[in-house]
């Protein structure tokens, strides 16, 4: 913590320097960073990520180093070259100068803070979003290209299925029966499907405590 002519004193430090790992910048950790702006000391110099590596046996991680200070005109950031191992000064391959850095160190538009900021749009209403409530909707691959070749119209009904999963660690390939707002009369249109439905998922739904689930 350095100080100006206070030695330390409550109220009278005017800038410290922070090194923490680099994970400062996501979401569950930044708020070190968000609180310190509510209290009027801001960003006015930092590196992201940084190799810390202590001798030869000794481990490396990724760091960032970071000032703040009380109310800074402006603030500097820094990215260094990335290298393994420390021999040396790391190279500073682009310093900048921007009004403000945001709570991830970053200096373009602040999306982390307007992620916090609710749509007007959005005002008086609620959703929990696409919500499957159990797998016997699901086909696997096999099972749902033999349903797709046996009718045409199956096509109409049954549908390709990604959830967060199979976008972070690969598609599974599998398939969705989705009668969508279709009333049952309607989904009875296709019975080899209004079938499957009705023996896997039924049973559940009947058996199912809460009206709806």
């Amino acid at each position: 913590m350095a100080a100006r002519g206070g030695g330390g004193r409550i109220g009278q430090s005017i800038r410290a320097g922070l090194i923490t790992t680099s994970s400062i910048i996501q979401t569950q950790n930044r708020t070190v960073i968000a609180d310190a702006a509510e209290a009027g000391a801001r960003v006015a110099w930092a590196i992201p990520d940084h190799v810390w590596f202590d001798g030869a046996d000794g481990a490396e991680v990724r760091v960032a180093m970071t000032v703040i200070a009380k109310n800074p005109g402006s603030a500097r950031l820094v990215t260094v070259e990335k290298v393994e191992r420390v021999r040396g000064e790391v190279p500073v391959v682009r310093e900048i100068r921007v009004p403000a850095l945001n709570e991830d160190l970053s200096a373009h538009a602040d999306v982390a803070g307007a992620a916090r900021v609710p749509l007007r749009a959005n005002a008086g209403l609620m959703s929990f979003g696409f919500m499957l409530n159990g797998p016997g909707f699901i086909l696997e691959p096999t099972e749902a290209e033999s349903l797709l070749a046996a009718d045409e119209a199956h096509r109409e009904v049954i549908r390709r299925y990604r959830n967060g999963r199979d976008l972070a660690q690969g598609a599974r390939g599998v398939y969705l029966i989705d009668f969508g707002l279709r009333t049952e009369e309607e989904a009875r249109r296709y019975p080899v499907l209004f079938d499957i439905v009705r023996t896997r998922v039924k049973p559940s739904r009947d058996a199912a405590r809460r009206p709806g689930v």
